[in-house]
């Protein structure tokens, strides 16, 4: 039995997706607050910079996957989706993702064995809270290309993915704190 949605006016379709947007902006923000919580009340200075330098590493490692041709597939996409070439659309679809997240897996995995050079450098330490945080590289790869998919078939759904980026920031730091 196939379920055929209500028509709704504009206005309607408007206001329904903007407070979706709002809702899971809220969510992202609420989020990233108890993350900002949790490392100010329980790292101390020593640990913070370390934080720091590994978040920088892990923004440097995410500028090789995140935005890297993605309005171009985006738009490719959603023109193929109008165009009533769904297979072509798919299949630019899966190619660049498993572009995303295969290129966001290597970055991982070189931060993950590469963090022994960071190690000799500054301590012991940050070679570990490198290991602990490179998966968020991969992370990263995967929820932009998601993202990318569900605003080319205008999914307002592609909002909520960023709150589970936070979730799997809040259990990183967990186990930043624990190591």
């Amino acid at each position: 039995m196939m379920v055929v949605p209500t028509p709704r006016s504009l206005s309607q379709a408007v206001l329904a997706g903007e407070t979706l947007i709002q809702f899971w902006n809220a969510v992202v923000k609420i989020l990233g607050l108890v993350n900002s919580f949790i490392v100010l009340s329980a790292l101390t200075v020593y640990q913070f910079g370390l934080y720091q330098l590994v978040l920088a590493a892990i923004a440097i490692a995410e500028s090789f996957t995140t935005g890297l041709l993605d309005d171009i597939v985006s738009n490719d996409m959603a023109r193929g989706l109008a165009e009533g070439r769904r297979s072509e659309a798919k299949r630019l679809a899966l190619e660049f993702a498993a572009f995303k997240v295969l290129g966001g897996a290597a970055l991982s995995v070189l931060l993950f064995f590469g963090s022994g050079v960071a190690a000799a450098y500054y301590s012991a330490d940050i070679g570990t809270f490198i290991k602990i945080a490179s998966a968020l590289v991969g992370l990263g790869a995967a929820t932009t290309a998601l993202e990318l998919f569900l605003s080319a078939t205008l999914s307002l759904s592609g909002f909520a993915v960023r709150a589970f980026e936070e979730i799997a920031k809040l259990g990183l730091l967990w186990a930043f704190l624990r190591a």
